[in-house]
């Protein structure tokens, strides 16, 4: 019964270990698509004010 239990555990600490990288992943994937959308913004107003 026990050896039962220590391996539910290990498993439900796996899921969560799984589900936490997941969530860091998903966050630095957005963080990255914000920064490149802001940097092509900036690109683009640069070039407008270089010629406006």
């Amino acid at each position: 019964m026990l050896s039962y239990r220590s391996v539910d555990i290990r498993k439900a600490l796996q899921l969560e270990e799984l589900l936490a990288r997941e969530e860091f992943e998903y966050i630095i994937e957005e963080e990255v698509a914000k920064q490149t959308i802001r940097t092509w913004l900036e690109g683009c107003l640069k070039k407008i004010r270089a010629t406006g």
